[in-house]
């Protein structure tokens, strides 16, 4: 896998070549393993780690429905 620079600009990253002002390699967290039924992963903010920007994940709980949508696909 090819390593990723980035900068962060507003609170987001942005990806940008290795010689940019300011470049930083980019860490990916790993996705955990999660329940697809009940749970979801969202990507944080990224953190400035000093030598590198860290993008971490958190896994959240799904909102359950019970009022008879469960089991219908989603519109597109």
């Amino acid at each position: 896998m090819r390593e990723t620079y980035g900068i962060i600009q507003n609170g987001q990253l942005v990806r940008v070549n290795p010689g940019y002002p300011g470049a930083k390699p980019v860490v990916y967290e790993a996705v955990p393993l999660f329940d697809q039924e009940t749970q979801y992963v969202v990507q944080s903010p990224p953190v400035d780690a000093g030598d590198y920007i860290y993008m971490g994940v958190e896994v959240r709980e799904m909102e359950q429905v019970d009022d008879g949508e469960r089991g219908e696909e989603m519109p597109v």
